[in-house]
């Protein structure tokens, strides 16, 4: 019994921070691709140089 309230608990905290860890994961990104642009000056959306791959 103890071992099934263990794992409802688990899934619990899973179902909990999921959707936290995907929200961060999102800004952290948005981020980074803001810097990269900012860095390169626009050079990733042009195909004269390796920054698009």
């Amino acid at each position: 019994m103890e071992e099934a309230e263990q794992d409802n608990n688990k899934l619990n905290l899973e179902a909990f921070l999921i959707p936290i860890i995907k929200g961060w994961c999102t800004e952290l990104a948005q981020e980074v691709t803001s810097l990269g642009v900012q860095i390169h000056g626009g050079m990733g959306y042009i195909e004269e140089t390796g920054v698009t791959k």
